[in-house]
């Protein structure tokens, strides 16, 4: 509005001029409140870049000892190979002397385990994960139907195995507009959440476990999660 005009209209309706200027007023707290929350916003996500710059120094760091450290295990696989490879002419020659009889001559033990030995084996647990009933229809004595018998005990054994299977979680962060001031919110994603479609740490570990530790080659890494785990 011009000047003129608001002059025009503080003479003929002071009133509205009055509306007008509580209106400007109002949505002038409304927008200093937006600023404020917006200042507040841009730290938080200043700070949250700085976060993820250190730990992107942090990560790459780490890649590189693990680069260095696979460069090692390479190099002493190399060697291993290089070392097999040498004829028996060039490796050293140890002669062996012939047996001259059971190495357990002149022993009183017998072959295989001794008593008192400790053993190893599973152990039963307390809390399995999946309890299956086997029921009693009849009874094997006099052939009546004992279904409706309470049970008087249980006789158990355990199986342990490993499941194996592919676990998708969806992240959901919720769009949600203001109703006082029709501002557009998203929620945050957790940190480690950067991509529309990752890894789990649990992936990656045992990826890096498999090629650092067991030294399998990145092929056999990768045809073992499609195989194995659909992934």
């Amino acid at each position: 509005m011009k000047r003129e005009e608001i002059l025009t209209l503080y003479h003929s309706n002071p009133d509205s001029i009055a509306s007008y200027i509580e209106d400007l007023e109002l949505r002038y707290k409304v927008l200093e409140s937006q600023n404020i929350e917006f200042r507040g916003r841009i730290s938080e996500l200043e700070s949250q870049v700085k976060s993820k710059d250190v730990r992107i120094e942090a990560l790459e760091s780490q890649a590189i000892e693990f680069q260095e450290r696979i460069n090692e295990l390479e190099s002493l696989l190399n060697q291993n190979i290089q070392s097999n490879k040498k004829p028996p002419s060039t490796g050293t020659f140890i002669e062996k002397k012939p047996k001259t009889g059971s190495s357990q001559e002149g022993s009183s033990k017998r072959p295989g385990g001794q008593k008192g030995h400790p053993g190893s084996t599973l152990n039963q647990v307390e809390d399995p994960d999946e309890i299956i009933f086997h029921r009693l229809h009849k009874c094997r004595c006099c052939g009546r139907n004992i279904e409706e018998s309470e049970a008087i005990g249980y006789k158990t054994r355990q199986e342990f195995n490993i499941v194996v299977m592919r676990k998708v979680t969806e992240h959901r962060a919720e769009i949600k507009k203001c109703p006082y001031c029709n501002c557009k919110n998203k929620a945050d994603f957790p940190k480690s959440i950067t991509k529309p479609v990752q890894y789990g740490i649990t992936v990656l570990t045992i990826a890096i476990y498999l090629r650092n530790y067991q030294l399998i080659p990145y092929n056999r890494i990768k045809n073992l999660y499609e195989d194995v785990f659909g992934i």
